[in-house]
């Protein structure tokens, strides 16, 4: 039952970390403004809160742990990797742009791995003093309206989701093909909501969105909402949908594969970096391609290509213990595994 859980969920990791590069590829190969691509658009709608919901969903390993020593890990997991792999991309920009958008550029790169870090740390420490898991979800929720930094207002709820529905996910398995369905349909529903104007809204605080409110119209919190309910919905969807079809399609040596590249999110996001947003700018662009073309074949394909060069890469890495822990966030007295978690953004 755990193995198989750990194989649907590395099979969830694997999704969400192609729609992140896709995503990407579709942001940086053309020109163009990609904010009026509608599969873009999809994409945004729901794939951060789909990672965030799945980084909350295991979080729960941690609870026992002091306050102290869950930093301390997910230091290491999260913050080391972001600040190692990004140092010789600085050591660039501090070339070419100065020293002034070198340290914007550190500040705000690989927002995701920095955003989790703090969504661990609010609601742990909200724990450790409340002790309630309750009055902590909502005293951390009630902290994080008023923290836009690193999208932490619109990431930690999908953070409480996930530990919620890691508690209940025992109890709500056996119905994954209802729950599917029912978020399937509200997703669809949705999808065309979420426009440019929704997404625009992406680092706004509701909270704030209300306690700012000086039009006369409703945008920015129609905008929240609709983000809020099509990353929920989406994230439901997308779950149970791989639940109900892992008891579908035999186990094999494909679902080992799926697993072992589900655990491998974390580099593929950093190395998405290199492999997508940097090739444009000394290349060249695709501008004028069949739209297509564009959209359906060339970039997925892009993004297919990260993740499979990715793994022999990590697989390089790994040889190594001291580049394993530097890039990668392993223990340095582990066994080199495939056992990472995480990955990328919504810039």
């Amino acid at each position: 039952m755990v193995k198989e859980r750990n194989i649907v969920f590395d099979a969830v990791k694997l999704f969400a970390i192609f729609l992140v590069v896709w995503g990407h590829a579709l942001a940086y190969f053309q020109t163009g403004d990609f904010t009026e691509n509608r599969i873009f658009l999809a994409i945004y709608s729901f794939h951060m809160p789909l990672f965030m919901t799945v980084v909350g969903f295991f979080s729960g390993t941690v609870a026992d742990m002091g306050l102290k020593e869950i930093v301390l890990k997910k230091a290491r997991q999260l913050l080391l990797p972001a600040v190692v792999f990004y140092l010789p991309l600085a050591a660039v920009v501090l070339v070419k742009s100065g020293l002034s958008t070198m340290i914007h550029s550190y500040i705000g790169a690989f927002w995701f791995l920095k955003s989790a870090f703090i969504c661990f740390v609010i609601y742990y420490a909200a724990k450790k003093i409340c002790k309630s898991t309750a009055v902590a979800a909502v005293v951390s929720l009630a902290i994080s309206m008023f923290i836009i930094d690193f999208m932490i207002c619109r990431m930690l709820p999908f953070f409480l989701f996930g530990l919620l529905l890691g508690n209940i996910y025992p109890r709500v398995r056996p119905h994954s093909g209802i729950i599917a369905a029912v978020s399937g349909v509200v997703f669809l529903s949705l999808l065309p909501l979420f426009d440019v104007d929704v997404y625009k809204t992406l680092r706004l605080s509701p909270i704030l969105t209300v306690l700012n409110f000086s039009s006369s119209d409703y945008t920015e919190v129609y905008g929240c909402l609709v983000a809020l309910a099509s990353g929920l919905s989406g994230s439901l969807f997308v779950i149970f949908l791989f639940e109900y079809l892992s008891t579908k399609i035999p186990s094999g040596n494909n679902w080992s594969k799926i697993a072992v590249l589900g655990s491998e999110t974390l580099a593929v996001y950093m190395f998405n970096t290199v492999l997508i947003e940097l090739p444009p700018k000394y290349v060249g662009h695709l501008d004028g391609m069949n739209p297509v073309l564009y959209n359906v074949v060339v970039t997925p394909l892009a993004a297919i290509a990260v993740i499979v060069q990715t793994h022999y890469i990590v697989g390089l890495i790994k040889r190594n213990r001291w580049l394993s822990f530097l890039i990668l966030g392993k223990a340095l007295n582990s066994r080199h595994s495939s056992q990472l978690s995480l990955s990328r953004p919504v810039d």
